[in-house]
């Protein structure tokens, strides 16, 4: 397990202000890793009529870049060393969850790009965390994820999810660098999965056609 140590506040204003690839070793030694396909959920008979669009996933500077974060138990912010993310993780965690929608038959139709003028429907994400946890077994992932249904017609929320956690197992704790991107990478799989579960639940029917 190579991890490079950097305390949290360093880490935020490195990446904020858009340093923190000049401090990390360079990009291209790491395994690059992008998000898995969607997991299978039996579709909808009567998906929502209309556009659903799955909005850019909100997220924190640390976490807003390809890098893949480990939070020790003392709460300091880490980059693990030998892999990283394809493109930084919340454009990617967006695609995935319009991937998930779509197979789901959550509507009629889904989209991902904010162009879309027909749009009845918008679900969005804010990342809260995404992360392995550090502890004397090794590493473990830990996703958070609130979500929240909008109707974009009368631009009311209809919903907002508590939040979504996947992970976080120490059991399953890994020391091994790739084991534990690799459970990361799944963790985002089931991630989308809860998201598009919840969504299902909410009644849209005050939100016109």
């Amino acid at each position: 397990m190579s991890l490079i140590r950097l305390p949290a506040l360093a880490l935020t204003a490195l990446a904020l202000t858009g340093c923190l690839s000049g401090v990390l070793p360079d990009q291209r030694e790491r395994a690059v890793y992008g998000l898995p396909e969607p997991l299978s959920i039996e579709p909808a008979a009567s998906p929502w009529p209309g556009v659903l669009r799955i909005e850019a996933a909100q997220a924190a500077a640390t976490l807003d870049s390809p890098t893949m974060i480990v939070r020790r138990a003392d709460g300091e912010l880490q980059s693990l060393g030998g892999a990283r993310w394809a493109a930084p993780l919340p454009g990617m965690f967006s695609e995935l969850l319009a991937r998930q929608a779509a197979q789901a038959r959550l509507a009629v139709a889904v989209a991902s790009e904010p162009g879309v003028v027909a749009s009845r429907l918008l679900l969005g994400t804010s990342i809260d965390h995404f992360e392995l946890l550090e502890s004397d077994q090794g590493l473990s992932p830990r996703v958070e994820v609130r979500a929240r249904l909008v109707c974009v017609r009368t631009q009311s929320v209809l919903a907002t999810s508590e939040p979504i956690r996947v992970g976080a197992e120490a059991d399953r704790a890994t020391p091994a660098t790739r084991e534990a991107a690799a459970a990361l990478r799944s963790s985002a799989a089931v991630m989308a999965r809860q998201v598009v579960l919840w969504a299902r639940g909410v009644d849209v029917s005050a939100c016109p056609e």
